[in-house]
């Protein structure tokens, strides 16, 4: 019989006990798969190889503003195609507890750039479009709030104050959007006119949080990125032109370390999984003392011992790192689909990286016990039993 068939059978006479191990492994190989796989498909570097979409923001942060009238020199770079420039409007509807994100845009070009998350009927459209304080919402945040097409809303937004001291916005409720396929946007709340809001709003009147723009072909990505960040280099505000997912971290930076948070979960997962487990199996080494020296006794080479209890380590890490970057797959997959990012999975980088950690994993964990085995004498084990 092989060391490989006594571990297997080894690890299944106690199933309650190795299916704890394999699920406690499992947990932390999902928490490693589904953390790395939403930052690398938040790579920047691999978005701005096929995406057209670009964002322009504040080379410092997101939160500082640029002046609206730079959107038409980006619009003059070569390589752009469209330009929409957008505010974030902090709000809520009713209690504080109803927030609600609202994004004021210039709505002609937004609705052309996100036609595949913007999808209105075209008399809806018509209709927001000369309607000056006019507001869509996603279908969902409009079954949610209860609204009906030509209904004021208003939206609450103390840190966007009107000039007339209030902090209440009336808007006239349009209608709703879904993606293009039919199914639930990426895209979430309100959308309304920067136009409108400019007009009546007392602070950063004239600026903007962020241009969306759209070049001719990705290839050209790079170019108009650097062509960007080079015509306003010199000037009050200048730019850091990315892929909206860059934004989306850089969002997440403004309230945490996300690649410090990810080490430090990750990290505090394997190492207690990593003390419970070699906890295990040095238990199960100490309960199986007559049976190693049974194994010696008849013949055994102390290397075929040392193998058997190594093996039910790696088996014990290899199909919890499987089972949990299965689930990681499967959790990866479902987020970016609700977010409107199509069939996505984790990266095979990720994935390889998982597996060859798992093996790390199961000769760290496996390799004390082993080893107590491997000392082990017959006489010895026949003594204490």
């Amino acid at each position: 019989m092989s060391p490989a068939t006594l571990a297997w059978r080894n690890l299944g006479r106690n199933r309650l006990r190795a299916g704890l191990m394999i699920v406690s492994v499992a947990v932390a190989f999902s928490l490693f798969g589904a953390l790395f796989g939403f930052s690398a498909l938040l790579d920047p570097d691999a978005e701005m190889a096929t995406s057209r979409d670009l964002v322009v923001r504040h080379r410092v942060n997101i939160l500082q503003m640029l002046p609206v009238r730079d959107g038409e020199a980006i619009a003059r770079i070569p390589g752009v195609e469209s330009v929409s420039h957008q505010v974030v409007m902090a709000g809520h509807v009713g209690s504080r507890d109803h927030k609600l994100p609202t994004m004021m845009v210039s709505a002609p070009a937004y609705l052309a750039q996100n036609a595949d998350d913007v999808l209105l009927d075209a008399a809806t459209k018509a209709t927001f479009l000369r309607t000056r304080d006019g507001l869509i919402a996603d279908a969902a945040t409009a079954t949610e709030q209860g609204w009906k097409p030509g209904q004021l809303v208003t939206i609450t937004s103390p840190s966007q104050p009107r000039r007339d001291g209030s902090a209440d916005w009336e808007y006239r409720y349009v209608g709703s959007f879904t993606a293009a396929d039919g199914s639930d946007s990426g895209i979430k709340g309100a959308i309304g006119h920067f136009e409108y809001l400019n007009e009546g709003s007392a602070l950063g009147r004239d600026r903007v949080h962020w241009f969306g723009l759209r070049t001719r072909s990705a290839a050209d990505n790079d170019r108009v990125a650097a062509a960007i960040d080079a015509r306003f280099a010199n000037s009050d505000s200048p730019t850091k032109t990315e892929p909206a997912s860059a934004m989306a971290r850089a969002f997440l930076s403004q309230l945490v370390d996300f690649e410090t948070v990810m080490r430090v979960v990750v990290g505090a997962a394997f190492v207690a999984i990593l003390m419970v487990v070699g906890n295990t199996l040095a238990m199960v080494v100490r309960q199986r003392v007559r049976e190693i020296g049974v194994l010696r006794a008849i013949g055994f080479p102390a290397a075929t011992v040392l193998q058997v209890v190594l093996g039910e380590a790696l088996l014990v890490a290899t199909i919890g790192a499987v089972t949990g970057l299965v689930l990681a797959a499967a959790l990866v997959a479902a987020v970016a689909a609700d977010m409107g990012g199509g069939d996505v999975s984790i990266p095979a980088g990720v994935v390889a990286g998982g597996l060859g950690l798992a093996l790390v994993f199961g000769l760290v964990t496996g390799l004390p016990p082993a080893l107590a085995a491997l000392r082990i004498r017959p006489a010895q084990a026949f003594a204490r039993s």
